[in-house]
C-alpha cells in the first residue's frame, strides 16, 4: 500500500512539474420553465493533461439537480476520457472524446438509479489565446444503460437504454478551459 501511495505521489508531482500541459475548465448549466414549474441545475468540473498536440487524458466530475412538480432528483458522476484531436487547424481543434461514464441519482423520497455509458463525444475546442479555451462537444455515439426502468423514461435525464448515434441540443455542451 505505501509503495501504492509512493507511486501516485510521484507521479502527481510530475504532472505538476510539468503543468503547462494541464488543463481546468468544465461546464455549468442552469434552466428555469416556471410555466412548466421545471428548475435543472448542472456543473460539471474538468481536469485534464495534454500528452501531446493529438492525445489528452481528462475527467469530468458533475453534479446535477432537476425538479419538475413535485419530482426531485439528485445525481452526480464521473467520466473519464481520452482524447484524439484528429484535426488541427491554427487555434481549432476537432477531437473525439471516447471513454465511460457513470452517474447515480436519487429521487427525493424514492429510488435511487445508476446509469452508465461508452462511446465517443466529438467536439471542438477553439483557442482564445495561450490560456484560455472554449470547448463544445455535441452528441454521443455509443451505448448507454440505466438500472431503473422508471429513470430510462424520464425524458430530461437524457440517460435511457440503448445505443446508437445521438446528436441533438439534448447533447450539446459549452465549457471553458484554462490551460497552465
Amino acid at each position: 500500500m505505501k509503495k501504492l501511495m509512493l507511486t501516485a505521489m510521484v507521479a502527481l508531482f510530475a504532472v505538476a512539474a510539468n503543468a503547462q500541459d494541464l488543463f481546468l475548465g468544465g461546464t455549468v448549466n442552469f434552466w428555469d420553465n416556471s410555466d412548466a414549474k421545471h428548475t435543472s441545475f448542472g456543473i460539471a468540473p474538468e481536469i485534464g493533461y495534454n500528452l501531446s498536440d493529438a492525445w489528452a487524458l481528462g475527467m469530468q466530475v458533475a453534479y446535477g439537480y432537476e425538479k419538475a412538480d413535485e419530482i426531485k432528483l439528485n445525481s452526480i458522476g464521473v467520466a473519464p476520457y481520452a482524447r484524439y484531436s484528429y484535426l488541427i487547424a491554427g487555434p481549432v481543434k476537432l477531437f473525439l472524446d471516447g471513454g465511460f461514464d457513470f452517474v447515480t441519482a436519487k429521487f427525493k423520497g424514492g429510488d435511487s438509479y445508476n446509469a452508465w455509458s461508452i462511446g465517443i463525444h466529438p467536439g471542438v475546442s477553439i483557442a482564445l489565446n495561450n490560456k484560455f479555451s472554449l470547448v463544445a462537444r455535441i452528441g454521443f455515439l455509443g451505448y448507454q444503460d440505466v438500472d431503473d426502468e422508471l429513470a430510462s423514461t424520464y425524458a430530461e435525464l437524457g440517460k435511457e437504454k440503448g445505443w446508437g448515434l445521438k446528436m441533438s441540443g439534448y447533447n450539446l455542451s459549452f465549457g471553458f478551459y484554462y490551460n497552465f
